[in-house]
């Protein structure tokens, strides 16, 4: 079988280092979702150590999970990834084909927020997170579809 040799291993070993995958997508964010996780990132970092938890804490870098499909990530408002210290060097993009899951997600919802509830759960759970959370500051007591807090 092809597939077997030396040769059509370097190929595909060839081929999946040509496949770039982009580090940002250049979309904004609102202030109201910069400000929500930038405090809770901090808050999130301390209390992971102060239970001693080895974690890497951050948001706004892409999960890829398809090997070979550019196109398809998430960019988690904030994100925990465990068992990599947060003093490691800055990683610009994760792939989850190499171990790299998030255990924990925070998205805030945008003001394309039906979008937001429509296809994150679904994104993340392909992406093998164990636990995702969306805050939506623009839901209220009289929202029907929209919930402030929603845990998956």
């Amino acid at each position: 079988m092809e597939c077997d040799t030396p040769l059509a291993m370097v190929r595909a070993a060839r081929a999946s280092e040509a496949i770039e995958y982009p580090e940002s997508d250049d979309m904004g964010e609102s202030a109201l979702q910069w400000f929500i996780t930038k405090l809770l990132c901090g808050l999130v970092i301390r209390h992971l150590a102060a239970r001693g938890v080895i974690a890497y804490v951050a948001g706004n870098q892409f999960f890829y999970w398809i090997e070979g499909d550019p196109k398809t990530s998430r960019a988690p408002d904030l994100y925990v990834v465990l068992g990599f210290p947060q003093d490691v060097p800055d990683v610009s993009t994760w792939h989850t084909w190499e171990g790299h899951h998030p255990a924990f997600a925070l998205e805030v919802a945008s003001s394309k927020w039906q979008k937001d509830y429509d296809e994150l759960p679904a994104d993340y759970a392909a992406m093998g997170c164990k636990e995702l959370i969306l805050f939506d500051p623009g839901a209220t007591e009289r929202s029907r579809r929209r919930v402030r807090w929603q845990v998956f």
